[in-house]
């Protein structure tokens, strides 16, 4: 029972982004936060094609745009990373995790005031989830969700 599947590692991981999704909570049910529905919708599946269809960075609600296009890339990579078990091998969770904050990182340069700081706040979770032995496990911490939440109340004040 300790083994994380893939719905539970996508769930917790990608909605936990923005929503701060528990991973026990079915996806119906969490309420859509604004952020999330910016760009998740149509968005590419690819982290760096997504950040080339949203709109120009440096105001708030296109950085939303992007944060929720990041949101997608990264549900669409675990989905792909996946073991046929339904776990998320460790080096591939480093991977994904790095490649998120890499991506928040850059988006946090472009921000400015509570949502520069908000991304910044769950780019070093994801860093931090990456540094893990369990990367995937590391990121359905409390921290990683209240940090996806406050990129949420940033990206609403938008």
């Amino acid at each position: 029972m300790n083994r994380l599947t893939a719905p539970s590692a996508v769930c917790a991981v990608a909605l936990a982004l923005l929503t701060g999704c528990s991973s026990d909570e079915p996806t119906e049910a969490r309420p859509s936060a604004p952020a999330a529905s910016v760009a998740a919708g149509s968005a590419p599946p690819t982290g760096p094609a997504a950040s080339a269809s949203a709109p120009a960075a440096g105001t708030g609600s296109a950085l939303c745009g992007q944060v929720g296009a990041a949101k997608a890339a990264l549900n669409e990579e675990l989905k792909r990373v996946v073991s046929p078990d339904g776990t998320v091998p460790p080096a591939e969770g480093k991977k994904v995790l790095t490649g998120l904050a890499t991506k928040l990182t850059d988006l946090a340069a472009s921000a400015d005031g509570e949502l520069a700081k908000a991304l910044d706040g769950l780019a070093a979770e994801a860093t931090k989830a990456a540094k893990a032995a369990d990367p995937v496990r590391a990121a359905l911490g409390a921290s990683f969700d209240a940090a996806g939440q406050r990129v949420d109340k940033a990206c609403a004040k938008t």
